[in-house]
């Protein structure tokens, strides 16, 4: 992480091969994510190659998205804030976290708004799992209006990408 923090101070049009060389290697993408962001700051107008779970995507940094201003991610934080916000303030900063984590896992990919609901309900739940919380996930998913069948994808992505 700091070896990235600097690379934003230089000019770091000095090394896109290397820069391409990082993104195709099997790390956290959180990692890669945070170079797209240096880029873009810089405005790097390059098309990459960016490896995310065997998959290889083109990426270009001044024409792509910073996460935290995306419409997903706006989206489903405030639904997270809708249910969580008032009643507990800390679950909401770490279900906020966990959220960025979980987009930038599955980084360039794009989610359809009709998941939005279950991606929040998942986020709640595992993020009371962290606390040690007691959760009664069918009285969740009615809250959400989602129906639980398919949690078990999205659990273990979060997982995943919030296991730095």
């Amino acid at each position: 992480i700091l070896a990235i923090v600097e690379m934003c101070k230089l000019n770091i049009r000095d090394f896109l091969e290397s820069i391409q060389s990082f993104f195709n290697r099997d790390l956290k993408n959180i990692f890669k994510v945070m170079v797209v962001d240096a880029l873009r700051s810089q405005g790097v107008n390059f098309e990459f190659n960016l490896t995310n779970n065997g998959v290889i995507n083109k990426i270009n940094p001044v024409t792509s998205e910073n996460i935290l201003e995306s419409k997903t991610y706006l989206e489903i934080r405030s639904i997270l804030e809708d249910k969580i916000g008032k009643q507990n303030p800390n679950l909401l900063s770490l279900a906020t976290e966990n959220l960025m984590l979980y987009l930038s896992d599955i980084y360039p990919s794009k989610l359809e708004s009709n998941e939005y609901n279950y991606i929040a309900y998942c986020i709640h739940v595992y993020s009371m799992e962290m606390y040690g919380e007691e959760v009664n996930r069918e009285e969740l998913a009615l809250i959400y209006k989602i129906d639980t069948q398919k949690d078990n994808k999205i659990f273990n992505q979060l997982q995943t990408a919030c296991s730095i």
